[in-house]
């Protein structure tokens, strides 16, 4: 077999290579891509249902709060109320716990916008209080 013979089975060998390998980029990026609205749809879903809570507390009249307490030497405090367990951080509902469902709502974002400090309070409030599901709203 001469050079040219065998530069020019390379060649083409080169080309199908480079050609299935744009493709699978191709298909790869569609699947990010698709992966990627999901995961939008999923996250306003979840901020729907972020909104949804808020508007059943608002709407409630069982206001009293009968424990409060410190979050760890912190500057938020948790109060407990009979249907749900929230925290308040620079007086700001930012995460409550439905006690009928146990589902964590962290509102944090979407009533105060982030803060460091705040999302320790977040976390520590997780860690504290036992819930079954975590539901934190974020900006899409």
């Amino acid at each position: 077999m001469d050079f040219s013979a065998w530069l020019t089975g390379f060649a083409f060998y080169f080309f199908d290579v480079i050609m299935d390998s744009r493709k699978q980029t191709k298909h790869r990026r569609k699947a990010r891509k698709e992966k990627k609205t999901m995961r939008k749809q999923e996250q306003i879903n979840v901020n729907n249902e972020c909104l949804k809570a808020i508007e059943k507390f608002n709407s409630l009249n069982d206001k009293e709060y009968f424990n409060r307490q410190r979050l760890d030497y912190c500057s938020a405090y948790t109060y407990e109320t009979k249907n749900y367990i929230c925290l308040i951080s620079y007086h700001t509902l930012i995460a409550f716990i439905d006690r009928e469902t146990g589902i964590l709502y962290d509102v944090l974002r979407y009533v105060y916008g982030y803060t460091a400090t705040s999302g320790k309070h977040v976390a520590k409030f997780r860690n504290y209080f036992s819930h079954s599901k975590e539901l934190t709203y974020r900006y899409v």
